[in-house]
């Protein structure tokens, strides 16, 4: 697991450190075969201090502290991001060949409303 301290690169220190490579980069697997290329394909340069920015403005919060790169899947790169008055975010980052980014997000808040709104219908949100 990837961690990074001291975001004080939001009060305008920026450091290489602060954006690690791993934090762009697939890290949870190989291939055996063009591997060069998945790596590639899963491969994204994002503002990690813009990223902390938005979720400390989005929930109300004057910063965030620490962010570290959770396990991720072949489609996304998945963030914790601990915040200054204890709230905890979790931000998802499409990798380029999961599609198109409109359509991947419209996507899951549709599945998320159809099993908010659906009686019955188990998920690991509601401990079942």
């Amino acid at each position: 697991m990837l961690i990074v301290h001291n975001l004080s690169i939001f009060t305008g220190s920026f450091c290489v450190e602060s954006q690690p490579r791993e934090f762009y980069s697939y890290t949870s697997g190989r291939w055996l075969w063009s591997e060069k290329v998945q790596l590639a394909a899963r491969y994204v340069k994002f503002d990690v201090a813009a990223l902390g920015k938005i979720a400390a403005s989005c929930t109300g919060t004057e910063e965030c502290l620490e962010i570290m790169k959770l396990p991720e899947g072949n489609f996304n790169k998945v963030f914790l991001l601990k915040l200054s008055d204890g709230k905890e975010v979790i931000a998802k980052i499409p990798n380029p060949n999961a599609g198109r980014a409109f359509f991947l997000t419209a996507s899951e808040v549709a599945t998320m409303e159809y099993v908010g709104l659906t009686p019955n219908c188990r998920s690991s949100a509601d401990g079942s």
